[in-house]
């Protein structure tokens, strides 16, 4: 159930924008420049999608197998791309100044996807040097590496399932969530 449930779903995008200054700050005798957040914007929303994804076939052969996932996004009938250049080009020309700098991130994520797993295939199998406490108690007596020869040798060879989704146009695209930092009181994020 835990790669099939992600089946049923459609991908959800999430865009976020940092609008950040630099600012230099005097301690005693030093200064250094920080990072000012002046602020973010996040929108958020559902991908229409059609799965096109292989059918499962479990290697029940082995007690137990690593079950690696990864999402295929086809946007090529889409207007995502043109939906989130558009969003892009709305953000830089919202509340920026002279030396603003902006970072943007979009990312496409499936629900319930889980990237790794250990799949054991036979109900109440699930051999004694798998379980939880045995993990815990060889790592702190440091014999977790034996423990994974032994789940190593016992292991199938490892498979990997590629969820394939066909996305379609977006409609409307939600209004980007915006919180405003604290100009220069202190708050924000320091560093480079």
């Amino acid at each position: 159930a835990a790669v099939t449930t992600p089946l049923k779903y459609d991908p959800e995008y999430r865009w976020h924008v940092r609008t950040y200054y630099y600012k230099t700050v005097k301690r005693g005798d030093k200064k250094r420049r920080v990072k000012r957040t002046r602020w973010i914007a996040t929108s958020t929303g559902t991908i229409p999608s059609t799965d096109r994804s292989p059918s499962f076939h479990p290697n029940a052969n082995a007690a137990m197998t690593l079950l690696t996932t990864s999402l295929s996004t086809d946007f090529s009938g889409s207007d995502f791309t043109e939906k989130y250049n558009t969003w892009e080009s709305e953000q830089r020309a919202l509340n920026t100044r002279p030396g603003d700098h902006q970072t943007f991130t979009s990312v496409v994520s499936l629900p319930f996807q889980k990237e790794a797993m250990l799949a054991v295939w036979l109900p109440d199998q699930r051999p004694w040097y798998s379980q939880a406490a045995v993990f815990w108690v060889a790592h702190m007596l440091m014999l977790s590496p034996l423990i994974r020869l032994a789940v190593a040798a016992n292991s199938g060879v490892p498979i990997h399932f590629e969820y394939v989704k066909e996305c379609h146009d977006l409609g409307t695209v939600p209004e980007a969530v915006k919180e405003d930092q604290d100009e220069g009181s202190g708050s924000g994020s320091d560093g480079e």
